[in-house]
Protein backbone atom coordinates (compact mmCIF):
# COMPACT_ATOMS: atom_id res chain seq x y z
CA UNK A 1 0.00 0.00 0.00
CA UNK A 2 2.61 2.04 0.83
CA UNK A 3 4.21 1.77 -3.34
CA UNK A 4 0.83 3.13 -4.30
CA UNK A 5 0.73 6.22 -1.49
CA UNK A 6 4.32 7.04 -2.86
CA UNK A 7 3.95 6.51 -6.37
CA UNK A 8 0.39 8.50 -6.56
CA UNK A 9 0.98 11.05 -3.81
CA UNK A 10 4.03 11.20 -2.29
CA UNK A 11 6.97 11.15 -5.03
CA UNK A 12 4.49 13.55 -7.49
CA UNK A 13 3.83 16.35 -4.54
CA UNK A 14 7.42 16.30 -3.17
CA UNK A 15 8.45 17.13 -7.09
CA UNK A 16 5.82 19.59 -6.95
CA UNK A 17 7.32 21.01 -3.95
CA UNK A 18 10.94 21.24 -6.12
CA UNK A 19 9.62 22.85 -9.11
CA UNK A 20 7.72 25.44 -6.84
CA UNK A 21 11.25 25.95 -5.33
CA UNK A 22 12.64 26.43 -8.85
CA UNK A 23 9.59 28.54 -9.39
CA UNK A 24 10.10 30.73 -6.50
CA UNK A 25 13.17 31.32 -7.45
CA UNK A 26 12.44 33.20 -10.62
CA UNK A 27 9.62 34.93 -8.90
CA UNK A 28 12.21 36.49 -6.25
CA UNK A 29 14.74 37.48 -9.19
CA UNK A 30 11.41 39.12 -11.28
CA UNK A 31 10.94 36.75 -14.41
CA UNK A 32 8.86 38.13 -16.41
CA UNK A 33 7.02 34.96 -17.11
CA UNK A 34 7.48 31.46 -14.93
CA UNK A 35 6.13 28.05 -16.13
CA UNK A 36 6.21 24.67 -14.17
CA UNK A 37 5.20 21.57 -15.78
CA UNK A 38 4.35 18.50 -13.86
CA UNK A 39 4.05 14.98 -15.39
CA UNK A 40 4.20 13.94 -19.04
CA UNK A 41 1.31 12.93 -21.45
CA UNK A 42 -1.79 15.12 -22.29
CA UNK A 43 -2.36 17.97 -20.14
CA UNK A 44 -5.29 18.19 -17.56
CA UNK A 45 -5.21 21.35 -15.63
CA UNK A 46 -3.69 24.54 -16.46
CA UNK A 47 -3.95 27.36 -14.04
CA UNK A 48 -2.36 31.04 -14.16
CA UNK A 49 -1.61 32.91 -11.00
CA UNK A 50 0.09 36.46 -11.95
CA UNK A 51 3.50 35.95 -13.70
CA UNK A 52 3.12 31.78 -12.46
CA UNK A 53 1.48 29.23 -14.90
CA UNK A 54 1.09 25.65 -13.32
CA UNK A 55 0.36 22.35 -16.15
CA UNK A 56 -0.55 19.23 -15.02
CA UNK A 57 -0.35 16.56 -17.25
CA UNK A 58 -1.61 12.49 -17.27
CA UNK A 59 1.07 11.31 -15.71
CA UNK A 60 1.89 13.60 -12.93
CA UNK A 61 4.25 11.16 -11.60
CA UNK A 62 6.51 11.23 -14.56
CA UNK A 63 8.48 14.33 -12.83
CA UNK A 64 8.53 18.08 -13.80
CA UNK A 65 10.22 20.75 -15.23
CA UNK A 66 10.19 24.72 -14.58
CA UNK A 67 10.70 27.67 -17.29
CA UNK A 68 11.27 31.27 -16.67
CA UNK A 69 12.19 33.94 -18.88
CA UNK A 70 13.15 37.67 -18.36
CA UNK A 71 14.61 40.21 -20.13
CA UNK A 72 17.33 41.54 -20.23
CA UNK A 73 18.48 37.77 -18.84
CA UNK A 74 19.53 36.30 -15.46
CA UNK A 75 23.03 37.28 -14.41
CA UNK A 76 25.08 33.78 -13.24
CA UNK A 77 23.81 35.14 -9.09
CA UNK A 78 20.16 34.81 -10.17
CA UNK A 79 20.59 31.71 -12.69
CA UNK A 80 22.43 29.91 -9.27
CA UNK A 81 19.31 31.18 -6.98
CA UNK A 82 16.66 29.78 -9.24
CA UNK A 83 18.75 26.44 -9.87
CA UNK A 84 19.39 26.15 -5.79
CA UNK A 85 15.67 26.97 -4.80
CA UNK A 86 14.47 23.62 -6.38
CA UNK A 87 16.07 21.29 -3.75
CA UNK A 88 16.15 23.65 -0.99
CA UNK A 89 12.86 23.99 -0.91
CA UNK A 90 12.87 19.91 -0.62
CA UNK A 91 15.59 19.98 2.33
CA UNK A 92 13.41 22.64 4.02
CA UNK A 93 10.26 20.71 4.08
CA UNK A 94 11.76 17.74 4.20
CA UNK A 95 13.20 18.66 7.68
CA UNK A 96 10.87 20.76 9.00
CA UNK A 97 8.71 18.05 8.34
CA UNK A 98 10.64 15.49 10.86
CA UNK A 99 11.25 17.47 13.22
CA UNK A 100 7.50 18.60 13.68
CA UNK A 101 6.20 15.18 12.93
CA UNK A 102 8.73 13.59 14.86
CA UNK A 103 6.08 11.39 17.20
CA UNK A 104 4.04 10.50 14.05
CA UNK A 105 4.36 6.78 13.15
CA UNK A 106 2.86 7.26 9.84
CA UNK A 107 4.99 5.56 7.28
CA UNK A 108 3.59 7.82 4.37
CA UNK A 109 4.63 10.77 6.67
CA UNK A 110 8.40 8.98 7.05
CA UNK A 111 8.70 8.46 3.27
CA UNK A 112 7.27 11.77 2.90
CA UNK A 113 10.25 13.34 4.85
CA UNK A 114 13.09 10.86 3.26
CA UNK A 115 12.27 11.77 -0.28
CA UNK A 116 12.52 15.14 0.34
CA UNK A 117 15.47 14.78 2.09
CA UNK A 118 16.56 12.47 -1.15
CA UNK A 119 15.33 15.31 -3.42
CA UNK A 120 17.61 18.06 -1.84
CA UNK A 121 20.74 15.67 -1.91
CA UNK A 122 20.45 14.64 -4.97
CA UNK A 123 19.61 17.41 -6.91
CA UNK A 124 22.91 19.40 -5.36
CA UNK A 125 24.83 16.66 -6.50
CA UNK A 126 26.75 17.58 -9.61
CA UNK A 127 25.82 15.17 -12.88
CA UNK A 128 24.83 15.02 -16.44
CA UNK A 129 22.86 12.18 -17.61
CA UNK A 130 22.40 12.69 -21.31
CA UNK A 131 20.67 16.02 -21.65
CA UNK A 132 19.25 15.51 -18.07
CA UNK A 133 21.51 17.91 -15.87
CA UNK A 134 21.14 18.10 -11.88
CA UNK A 135 20.45 21.37 -10.18
CA UNK A 136 24.17 21.11 -8.68
CA UNK A 137 25.45 20.36 -12.33
CA UNK A 138 23.57 24.02 -13.68
CA UNK A 139 25.02 25.64 -10.99
CA UNK A 140 28.58 24.37 -11.73
CA UNK A 141 28.38 25.33 -15.07
CA UNK A 142 27.18 28.44 -14.34
CA UNK A 143 29.74 29.42 -11.86
CA UNK A 144 32.69 27.79 -14.48
CA UNK A 145 30.97 27.66 -17.81
CA UNK A 146 31.13 30.13 -20.85
CA UNK A 147 28.00 32.46 -20.35
CA UNK A 148 24.48 31.04 -21.99
CA UNK A 149 21.25 31.92 -22.36
CA UNK A 150 19.07 28.55 -22.24
CA UNK A 151 15.57 28.37 -19.95
CA UNK A 152 15.64 27.51 -16.70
Amino acid sequence: MIIIWFLLIIAPFSLFIHEFGHSLGAYLVKSDKIQLFIGAGKRIFLFHAGKISIHLHTFYMLGGHTASERNPFYTKSEQIIISLFGPLLNGVIGFLSTFLFSGSNSSVLLFFNFFNIWLCIINLIPYRIGEKQSDGYVVLKTLFGRDQKESM
